[in-house]
């Protein structure tokens, strides 16, 4: 297990909810059950992975304003991969 990550090293100036976001998820195996356990769960949730199934996260990337997308999460479920982008801004859609 690897040692509870300090929420300050993703949110340079001020707390937000991408630094909260990014904290929980590269939390995924921290010494703190609690914490684990929800990262483990909120991973779950956003890859639509049912909570009763056998899931084994993997591995988990997550990148902030990566080519502006404001959160980008890539993991690997199951030895599936998955990439999750999240946008938190009113009306915010796709360049195309």
């Amino acid at each position: 297990m690897n040692k509870l990550k300090n929420i300050f090293t993703f949110a340079k100036k001020e707390l937000t909810q991408d630094a909260f976001i990014l904290w929980l998820v590269e939390n995924y195996q921290s010494d703190s059950e609690d914490v684990s356990l929800v990262s483990k769960a909120f991973l779950r949730f956003i890859i639509d992975e049912r909570l009763d199934k056998n899931v084994e996260i993997k591995e988990v990337k997550t990148y902030a304003q990566k080519n502006d997308i404001d959160i980008l999460i890539e993991c690997k479920v199951n030895d599936k991969s998955h990439v999750v982008i999240i946008e938190d801004k009113v009306n915010s859609q796709t360049n195309k």
